[in-house]
């Protein structure tokens, strides 16, 4: 009985060792994948700022690469800067509002140090204000983000 125990416990050992040696090959293997794919990460972000400054330079939106068409977009979104301010011009414009936006809600979109609690919501009151009064309310500007897409080139050579 006592040498089947040592023989358990030494097989046991044996086991756990060899585990914990594949274990840290493992994490060994992966460490140096996750920083491989770190670098290529910063490569594509580097190389895509670069497609992004030439096609600016040359006014290409698309360009035609083998069997992949590269694509120029631009993103354009509202930028809230200051939501007090925001707040202000919204109360402030409550009668050229109040037809589409229902102006307690607005209130209580807001948490009493102006920050914003329903940013769907205030979206929308952005995008009604802008097409009421021909402009974005104070506390507000337009960001535009340039990028580009990699897509397969239906049309182009294969």
């Amino acid at each position: 009985m006592y040498d089947k125990l040592i023989k358990i416990v030494e097989k046991r050992k044996e086991v756990e060792l060899a585990i914990a040696k594949q274990k840290q090959q493992f994490e060994d293997t992966i460490a140096v994948e996750l920083a491989m794919l770190e670098d290529l990460k910063n490569t594509e972000a580097n190389l895509r700022e670069e497609a992004i400054l030439a096609m600016d330079k040359s006014g290409d939106l698309k360009i035609e690469e083998g069997n992949k068409l590269i694509t120029k977009c631009v993103k354009e979104t509202n930028r809230i800067n200051d939501p007090f301010v925001l707040y202000t011009s919204i109360k402030d414009n409550e009668e050229l509002l109040k037809a589409g936006i229902d102006m307690a809600k607005i209130g209580n979109s807001f948490e009493p140090t102006v920050e914003i609690t329903d940013k769907k919501f205030i979206t929308k009151v952005i995008k009604d204000y802008e097409s009421l009064k021909g402009e974005l309310p104070n506390g507000v500007e337009k960001k535009s983000t340039k990028y580009i897409t990699i897509s397969d080139n239906k049309n182009g050579s294969k």
